[in-house]
């Protein structure tokens, strides 16, 4: 209710025109001739993959006071909850850093090696995934539960296993009959995918392959004692090649949507990624749009990573453990961008267009200004 009296200013009528759709079906509408569908973007995403159906029964089961049954959420909630809520009170940048696969993770690293149980769970949440994204590649998983899994978008059963009490699993349980699963499988298809000259490494998707990124030298750099913010630096100099801001990087959750998404829709809008997209479809006919986010975000430019004097700048305001101290870096440019970006479809009576658009955070000037190369029309 109080995001609606926002949105609408209190104003009845512009009320009245705000939909809230929260089935997880998505959101069809017409503007002019165009048909256009809005969805959440996690209905691709195997680490936040959402069971709605389960969740409205536990919400029911709760209000009505009846037993809930036991429920193990997605990877990426489990992660949040278990583990980066923790970090985040320390280092608040985490929610910040752009590419957050090949970024978090070794800056953790550096920053806080006294976290490494956490840390090592995040990578025993990661191995979870790969082992799933495995059963797939190599056959392994049944076309039975891969077509379930196709036709709902539920999300498989992953558990983060974390080497702190808190978090650990009874003797017995579903973890341990995994490994000793997970051994015997992968030696079998080890020892085939070897007689059949298949490199392991080409099972692997290539989002996955380059979160390694310069981890191996920086590693050893590590265990030689070196400073940390040269071994931080290492472990991040490949950052420069990465195009998550890049307008037009056909990025996983495009290529999943474009594949699964049919082709009577001219335009696709979705978020979740929480970096703008605009680019036409592939496989269809019709454009995507990702409405990027409002929050703070931070990228590591090349200038930076090849640096060391500046880097260790940076370094510091990490380590700092306050956005304060992240948002008042300004060299050589700000670390912390702001863009509050939406998606705006229009018609004019001859047809219909989409862009993106920026929302002007200081009072001079017009409220909207257009983001270079995201228009399309039909």
């Amino acid at each position: 209710a109080h995001l609606m009296q926002l949105l609408s200013r209190k104003d009845p009528a512009a009320q009245g025109r705000i939909t809230l759709a929260f089935e997880g079906t998505g959101y069809i509408c017409r503007v002019g001739n165009a048909q256009i569908l809005c969805v959440h973007g996690n209905e691709v995403d195997e680490w936040n993959l959402a069971d709605y159906e389960t969740i409205r029964r536990l919400g029911r089961d709760i209000m009505q006071g009846r037993p809930v049954e036991s429920w193990i959420p997605n990877a990426g909630t489990q992660l949040v909850i278990q583990i980066m809520n923790g970090l985040k009170s320390r280092f608040p940048f985490i929610d910040l850093l752009k590419p957050e696969a090949q970024a978090v993770l070794p800056v953790l690293l550096a920053l806080a090696p006294e976290q490494q149980d956490k840390l090592g769970a995040i990578a025993a949440t990661t191995l979870r995934l790969l082992w799933d994204k495995l059963k797939v590649a190599t056959g392994l998983l049944g076309r039975e539960e891969e077509a379930t899994q196709e036709r709902t978008w539920l999300a498989p059963d992953f558990r983060t296993i974390d080497t702190s009490p808190a978090f650990s699993f009874p003797a017995g349980s579903a973890p341990a009959r995994d490994n000793e699963q997970y051994a015997a499988v992968l030696l079998e298809e080890t020892e085939k995918r070897l007689r059949d000259n298949v490199h392991p490494v080409s099972l692997i998707d290539q989002d996955l392959r380059s979160q390694s990124l310069g981890l191996p030298s920086a590693l050893m750099k590590f265990i030689r004692g070196e400073d940390r913010r040269e071994v931080l630096r290492e472990a991040l100099e490949q950052l420069h090649q990465d195009r998550s801001f890049d307008l037009k990087n056909e990025d996983e959750t495009f290529k999943r949507l474009d594949d699964l998404i049919g082709d009577s829709f001219d335009f696709i809008i979705s978020g979740h990624t929480h970096l703008e997209r605009a680019l036409p479809r592939r496989k269809k006919k019709g454009w995507y749009y990702n409405s990027g986010t409002w929050i703070r975000l931070i990228k590591l430019e090349a200038a930076v990573l090849k640096d060391e004097a500046l880097f260790a700048q940076v370094f510091d305001a990490f380590k700092a453990g306050t956005m304060a101290a992240l948002d008042n870096f300004n060299l050589p440019y700000p670390l912390v961008m702001r863009r509050l970006t939406v998606v705006a479809i229009t018609t004019d009576g001859q047809g219909t267009k989409g862009k993106l658009m920026y929302v002007n955070q200081n009072t001079k000037g017009s409220l909207l200004t257009d983001v270079p190369e995201s228009q399309s029309k039909l």
